[in-house]
């Protein structure tokens, strides 16, 4: 199983968890099936996107310091 696969999976059950909660809070049943539906087709759009702001704010940063650092010099024998 891939990255993208996990991503889909997690965020499935976890928007469509989120969704029908919400939506059984806010108005009955008819809305709690309406929020697991949404979730199901949002809740993977929004973890691959948190996924994403995740590897960017830890990545980035990293890839340009070593940048900056330069190259070391050869070791003399």
């Amino acid at each position: 199983m891939t990255l993208i696969e996990f991503t889909v999976i997690a965020g499935i059950f976890l928007g469509s968890l989120t969704g029908a909660v919400w939506g059984f809070v806010s108005g009955g049943i008819g809305w709690a099936v309406m929020g697991l539906a949404g979730g199901v087709v949002l809740g993977p759009i929004a973890l691959a996107l948190l996924f994403t702001l995740m590897v960017l704010v830890t990545e980035v940063p990293l890839f340009l310091l070593r940048g900056l650092r330069g190259r070391r010099p050869p070791e003399r024998p």
